[in-house]
């Protein structure tokens, strides 16, 4: 009798741990216009509207890079031609620890205009 008590309350603390677990999973947080303005300020970057970018892209004369930072599933659905591919995840975490990998990327030439999207 005591080890059915025992197996029991095992399985119910094992079941209010796996529920409480689910509730506390992290959400995508939606990020209003204000926030990432903010966090562009925050980075010394410039949003761009399509606009802009269209005019950019017409008059790109070698100076403009796009560069796609999708996952490759999405860059192979469809990108802007001309586009380089460098797939990052949108965290503070990827940016510090692909940093090398990405001045790698860019190259040494600091003349170019940059577009990440």
């Amino acid at each position: 009798m005591r080890k059915l008590v025992r197996i029991s309350s095992i399985i119910i603390i094992l079941a209010v741990g796996v529920f409480f677990s689910q509730q506390c999973i992290a959400k995508p947080q939606v990020a209003s216009n204000a926030d990432v303005q903010a966090e562009a300020q925050r980075g010394g970057y410039q949003l761009i509207n399509m606009d802009e970018l269209w005019q950019l892209y017409q008059q790109a004369d070698n100076n403009l890079l796009l560069v796609d930072t999708r996952q490759e599933w999405e860059y192979h659905a469809g990108y802007i031609k001309g586009a380089a591919f460098f797939s990052m995840e949108p965290t503070w975490l990827a940016r510090m620890t692909q940093r090398g990998a990405l001045e790698q990327f860019l190259g040494p030439d600091k003349t170019k205009t940059l577009v990440f999207y």
